[in-house]
């Protein structure tokens, strides 16, 4: 049996601390919609949009907590499969920030554009550490066992 415990708590630790931030995120989105929107730019045609955001972020947050809290049978496809969801999920936020910010396929006041770019940096350092957690419990199980198979993916007893 392999020592996850150990192996897993940057990847963990990663998830808490982007389910946190995204909880926050998703906070200010709904309790303050009209204000995000006029700093954004947006006006109070993107009340709606901000509104969106905030649930979608909460959604994400609930995902990092339940996985990185190991709410499930299975801990080893846990974090395997859904902290390599959380990295591309982040990875697809800077991307999209990084892409409305060079377009400028959305227009957006200058407080508003670095609100993103501030935000796309923190959403890229919880993607690098989440993937450096991943990297870390990819190698214990080669130093565990010779590859993974069948039985890594199966309820553990």
């Amino acid at each position: 049996m392999l020592n996850t415990a150990l192996d897993s708590g940057l990847l963990r630790k990663a998830m808490q601390f982007n389910g946190m931030f995204s909880t926050l995120s998703a906070l200010v989105c709904l309790l303050f919609t009209q204000g995000v929107a006029t700093f954004m730019g947006f006006g109070s045609e993107g009340v709606e949009q901000v509104a969106g955001q905030g649930v979608a972020l909460l959604i994400f947050a609930a995902f990092l907590f339940a996985t990185s809290s190991g709410f499930t049978k299975n801990k080893r496809t846990l974090l395997l499969v859904c902290g390599s969801a959380a990295v591309l999920l982040d990875v697809v936020w800077v991307v999209g920030s990084a892409n409305v910010l060079v377009t400028g396929v959305i227009s957006l006041s200058t407080p508003g554009k670095w609100g993103i770019a501030a935000t796309s940096v923190f959403v890229l350092d919880f993607a690098i550490f989440q993937s450096l957690g991943l990297r870390r419990l990819l190698r214990s199980f080669s130093r565990n066992s010779t590859r993974l198979n069948s039985a890594d993916f199966q309820d553990e007893k």
